[in-house]
């Protein structure tokens, strides 16, 4: 592309391409550059062109009708995606998505995921087709590839986050069979195809600790970053599974993910020296993490710390949430941190209240049971029923409080109303709350915006 440009040689719209995919392409380096280098000189020129990089990269996204995809060229179709990423790097979920959806048509237009050895940039469409309308409760705009999309990945040994991306687009595979899991004709398929779900959890755990073993320290923090995906996947699942039949254990085991994901999160976190890229206007992990997948491990530890009243929880929300703080710049975290300081509030006065009550106080359980009884809640939660112990951060909070029915007689603490706060579990949270000016390419969806 650089010598093409360089000697002139392609048409004025075929550069406009090019230069958008060299521009997202040296952002995207500039990302993972480790932070060795010392010379405040050198930061600065970095930084300086990483700025001057971003509203060059993003450029001006050109619309079509539906007749048009037919005379669109390859790397018309390359270059989408690469604005997308952009949009997703710099925050613009909303923007990502729309960008990423005409991609997505003029592939399904040409026919191009159909065929056994498509384009290079199938899989990324795919991959933010996936996450985003995941993320924002949307139809998916591209079908199911001929291929597995992992498959689609070339196998090379000189890029190290290979495997990586392998993984990452099995997970992504996994959340659109979720949105497809309800559609059953009983709950005994709808809980089997849930199982399935988790069967191939299991594999993809698998592949992530194999990896993980094999990558040098620098790169660790990517494979952290996957983890805090992984167990943000799995709430997910079993926040669906107990949507139709609830169980004790599942919904011990939705907890035990939620704490490991926020745990992940937390780690990268407190280590912003070991990840790389320049820290303009937040951490790039940010971008991969909590800025791509749904909040369900906020609200399902949210609901336990009013549940169980327990501290930990409390404390970890409170860590992620101040670790935020400085990054307030950004619109999207300034939303989020304002929704978890709401949430922080709800659950404050009942924490204050069970210190002051002392440690016999009782927690009104909230949550049904399969019998219409309130279930037996005597046995504490123990997270290390359910090891995924990838790094050692995931053990380095202390285990969950007993519950407090399993305390003698005492003073108890009622939560709000039972049915709201097991309706509130039940909700999945749309990003669209978070971007006002979201923009569907169904004109109808427009409508109610």
């Amino acid at each position: 592309m650089v010598t093409a440009i360089v000697n002139n040689d392609p048409p004025s719209q075929v550069v406009y391409h090019y230069s958008i995919c060299i521009y997202v392409k040296a952002i995207f380096d500039l990302g993972q550059m480790p932070r060795a280098y010392k010379d405040p000189t050198l930061n600065q020129q970095f930084l300086k062109s990483k700025r001057s990089y971003e509203p060059s990269g993003i450029g001006k996204p050109q619309p079509f009708e539906q007749s048009e995809p037919f005379f669109c060229s390859v790397t018309h179709i390359c270059n989408i995606p690469n604005q997308a990423f952009l949009m997703q790097y710099t925050g613009n979920m909303s923007q990502a998505w729309v960008i990423n959806s005409y991609a997505a048509r003029q592939i399904v237009a040409l026919k191009y995921h159909e065929i056994g050895n498509p384009v290079h940039s199938l899989y990324w469409c795919y991959y933010l087709d996936r996450t985003l309308s995941a993320l924002f409760l949307r139809p998916f705009s591209l079908p199911e590839p001929q291929m597995s999309p992992a498959e689609l990945v070339i196998p090379d040994k000189s890029l190290p986050h290979m495997p990586l991306i392998r993984i990452l687009l099995e997970l992504v595979r996994i959340q659109g069979d979720l949105s497809n899991c309800g559609k059953a004709d009983s709950t005994h398929q709808i809980l089997a195809n849930h199982s399935k779900l988790q069967d191939k959890m299991e594999t993809i755990k698998s592949s992530l600790q194999s990896t993980r073993q094999s990558v040098d320290d620098f790169l660790s923090c990517n494979w952290v970053a996957a983890e805090f995906c992984y167990y943000a996947i799995q709430v997910d699942i079993l926040h669906s599974r107990l949507k139709f039949s609830f169980s004790p254990l599942a919904h011990k085991e939705c907890v035990s993910y939620a704490r490991k994901s926020l745990r992940a999160l937390h780690h990268l976190q407190k280590n912003p020296s070991k990840s790389p890229g320049l820290v303009d206007p937040y951490p790039t992990f940010l971008t991969w993490t909590i800025f791509l997948y749904p909040l369900s491990p906020f609200f399902v530890l949210f609901c336990n710390i009013i549940r169980e009243l327990d501290q930990n929880d409390y404390n970890l929300i409170q860590e992620i949430t101040q670790s935020l703080a400085p990054f307030v710049a950004s619109p999207y975290i300034s939303k989020l941190l304002r929704l978890l300081g709401s949430l922080q509030k709800i659950c404050t006065p009942l924490i204050q209240a069970k210190e002051r009550l002392g440690p016999k106080t009782r927690v009104a359980p909230w949550y049904p049971s399969m019998t219409g009884v309130l279930p037996n809640t005597s046995a504490p939660i123990d997270d290390s029923s359910y090891p995924i112990n990838f790094t050692s951060y995931s053990d380095s909070v202390p285990p969950a409080m007993p519950q407090m029915q399993a305390q003698a007689p005492g003073d108890q603490v009622y939560p709000p109303t039972d049915e709201l706060m097991w309706h509130l579990f039940n909700r999945q949270l749309s990003m669209e709350c978070f971007q006002k000016d979201f923009v569907s390419l169904d004109t109808n969806v427009n409508a109610n915006f």
